[in-house]
């Protein structure tokens, strides 16, 4: 994969990146972020937790969690990337 495919800039508030997936950097925007397990796997409490905690790794520090729910089989956050300094 060249560089031109790695990183593009969507507008002037947006780039998108690729390694394994692609990323989508749109800081001082708030996104409703939601995904799921593949069926018919299940999070035991334990991964929930596991979850929750990789969430809220970077708060404050590349993003702000604003709300963040881990149920059984899927997950939601409202996030707002940081500014890129």
């Amino acid at each position: 994969m060249d560089t031109e495919d790695q990183y593009k800039e969507i507008n002037r508030d947006m780039v998108r990146w690729r390694r394994h997936l692609p990323h989508f950097h749109a800081g001082g925007n708030t996104l409703f972020v939601t995904w799921r397990c593949l069926k018919p796997f299940v999070l035991e409490k334990s991964d929930r937790a596991d979850v929750m905690d990789c969430v809220r790794h970077f708060h404050l520090e590349r993003n702000i969690v604003f709300a963040a729910v881990v149920m059984p089989d899927h997950v939601h956050i409202l996030i707002e990337p940081l500014e890129r300094t």
